[in-house]
Order: structure tokens, then sequence, then C-alpha cells
């Protein structure tokens, strides 16, 4: 029943995104959306531009749920007007998940960003599951902290499940004046120019003192790889379901990397589609992938 009280909400949700967000992206569009946003993009655009000081501001989550974001950040200013991820990839994943969760799911986050899929993860398990969100980005964490207080149920890290356990090398973004969600962990130490050293666990060394994860949802930006390997002794033995954000063009080769390496451990590859339903692929075609997808990978 709840599923579908969720996925009404959505449908309201994505009524507005198409308003808001006129495609193609043309000048005239793009001026259509300016105008359409109010004041609070405004405001958000000004303080981009580093002409007003940052502040945060309350907004709620399409299910009801209060969440407070700052304003610098477009990935937080998208997130807080529109009450979800906007964009159709992650309007699709949304769906998917409100289908498939099962309320005694254990769901890992990684790649947490503000919370929007650990929000909505516990939504759905809160009384039998638990939700493990991982996020080592230090200006972003602390957004989303509070949520964990007073649930048994919910494990917020600040940290980076990568390939060891100790400290990665974290590129923040939002410093070089980007959104969030670019920020990335760095492979090569003898690349970085700049960069903060966060802490960073295995997810085979924190799985010795959590429940494993029955559902795992990652988007690391090119990290993939150093999650699943961090992993290996986990996914030999085990078949969570996986959520992974894959890219073509210029990150073809570290992704086209992570999926052979989950076909290897016999995982299998299904697309999504609007209503968040997934049929089987073969294999991803990266030269014609515009942007990014999330995929799903089962066993």
């Amino acid at each position: 029943m709840k599923d579908k009280v969720l996925l009404s909400k959505l449908k309201f949700v994505e009524e507005i995104i198409k308003r808001k967000q006129p495609s193609p992206p043309t000048i005239l569009n793009k001026a259509k959306r300016i105008f359409s946003y109010g004041p609070l993009y405004w405001k958000h655009l000004l303080v981009r531009a580093k002409f007003l000081p940052n502040k945060d501001f309350k907004a709620r989550l399409f299910w009801g749920e209060d969440i407070h974001l700052p304003l610098f950040d477009s990935e937080a200013f998208y997130l807080a007007y529109f009450g979800t991820l906007w964009r159709n990839q992650e309007l699709r994943l949304t769906k998917f998940l409100i289908k498939n969760l099962q309320p005694n799911d254990i769901f890992y986050d990684v790649g947490a960003s503000y919370g929007f899929y650990t929000r909505l993860a516990y939504q759905i398990v809160a009384s039998e599951g638990e939700v493990h969100a991982f996020e080592p980005h230090p200006k972003v964490f602390p957004y989303f902290q509070k949520f964990g207080e007073k649930k048994v149920n919910v494990f917020l890290n600040n940290i980076a499940l990568s390939d060891k356990n100790g400290e990665s090398l974290f590129i923040d973004s939002l410093t070089s004046g980007g959104n969030s969600g670019g920020s990335r962990l760095l492979n090569d130490l003898k690349k970085a120019r700049s960069g903060v050293l966060v802490t960073s666990s295995t997810l085979d060394s924190y799985i010795n003192k959590h429940k494993a994860p029955t559902f795992i949802k990652i988007d690391v930006e090119g990290a993939e790889s150093l999650v699943i390997e961090g992993g290996k002794e986990f996914f030999k033995n085990n078949s969570p379901v996986i959520v992974m954000e894959v890219w073509g063009k210029e990150q073809k080769i570290i992704h086209s990397h992570t999926v052979n390496r989950l076909c290897n451990m016999n995982y299998k590859i299904y697309r999504l589609d609007e209503n968040g339903n997934i049929s089987y692929e073969s294999e991803i075609n990266f030269d014609k992938l515009k942007g990014y997808e999330n995929f799903i990978f089962k066993k």
C-alpha cells in the first residue's frame, strides 16, 4: 500500500518537473526555466556568483519529510525545489526502489550525497530493515547527519567505501565552483593537484561489524571499481541487488571495466524504463550512452 502512495506523490511532482524543465534545452527554454523558478533561484545564482553569502533553507521531500540544504550547491537546490532528484535517470531509479525494496531489506547507499535515497529507503524499511549510508564529503555529510539520530536502524558514515582501509584522497568539486555531485575519490595520488584526505573502509571490513547489504546503490563518480574491489570476498558468496551509475564517453573505460567485473561474478545487466521496471540487457553499449544511466545488476 505504501508503494502506491509514494508512486502517486511522485507522479504529481513529475508533472511539475516537466513544466519547469521544458525540452529541448534551447536558449528560449532555458530562459523560461530561469524565470519559472522564482526568487529562490535568483538567490541561488547570486550565491553561486558570490554576490550573496551562502545560507541554508528548508524544503520538503515529495513524501512530506522536511530537509535542510545549502543554497550554493545546485545539486541541493534542485533536490529541495522539486522534493526529489529530478533528472529522468533518477526518477526511474526512484520508482524502481519504491517498487522493489522490501521492509526487511538491508540497504547500503554508497555515495549518499545529501541522503535522498537514504531517506527514501528508510520510508520503506524502517520497521524491519536497516539503512547504511556512506558519504565522505566533509561539507555535504553534516546536512543529513541529524537524520540518523535516535534511529536504531540507520547508520550514517562520514567515510568512503574503497579498496583499502585508512585514508583516501578526495577531490571536492565545490571548492572549484562546481556541484557536489562531481566530487570523487582519486585513484592515482600522483595525479593529484589538490584534495582532502578522508577516512576510507572496504566493504568487507565494514560488514564484519554490521549486517551485510541485500540492496546496494553505488554512485561514486568513477570509483565504483574500488567499491567492488573492497567487497570482493563478500560478492563471491552473496547476491545483493546492485544499482550502479554507469557513464559512457569520457568514463567509458573505467565503467566498462567495472561492469565486466560484475558480469564475471555472474551478475546480469538490467535496464530501467520510464516506469521503473527492468528489462534484461546482454551488454551495455557505452558509445550510445547519453551522459549516464542507472543500471540494475542481479545474479
